[in-house]
């Protein structure tokens, strides 16, 4: 074992001593302005169990949140978002108003919002797909923000 470590660190291999991977980001508080964010793994494949929360601080002026890519798992024979979803909730308490379950291949309508938003990614242990991206921004915005880069939850510079 002493003689493959050190015969590792003299040609420069890492032989497996590398530190534990960096887990995808699974939810976190976002800005209320504008910005971006994707499921974990995105675009090759999201994690079995997921429970991730996002939450966007309420803005200060009407804004729209917009699925710019979407692949969740379809239900089976035509059910419900029963195995993995995303819900999508503006605001809270009784004026509360929830998008979804949302799941399969096309990217949901865009959601105009005013207040706080969560979104809500759910996956089972069976079937993975691509997950999701999104971006938020003011309605009169004249750019969009950039699409997240792959394996990170930020803006692409």
């Amino acid at each position: 074992m002493i003689f493959q470590l050190l015969l590792c660190i003299a040609i420069g291999l890492r032989c497996g001593l590398a530190g534990p991977a960096e887990e995808p980001k699974c939810g976190e508080e976002l800005p209320g302005e504008a910005g971006s964010f994707q499921s974990p793994g995105y675009p090759i494949i999201y994690p079995d169990k997921l429970n991730c929360t996002w939450t966007i601080k309420r803005p200060a002026k009407p804004s729209i949140l917009k699925f710019v890519g979407f692949e969740v798992e379809m239900p089976l024979f035509g059910g419900g978002c029963e195995f993995d979803y995303v819900l999508v909730t503006v605001g809270s308490g009784a004026s509360a108003s929830t998008h979804g379950p949302l799941c399969g291949y096309q990217p949901p309508e865009d959601i105009h919002y005013n207040d706080e938003v969560t979104v809500k990614f759910i996956s089972d242990r069976i079937r993975a797909y691509k997950g999701f991206a999104a971006v938020y921004y003011p309605e009169d915005a004249t750019e969009t923000p950039s699409t997240p880069v792959p394996g990170k939850n930020r803006l692409a510079p």
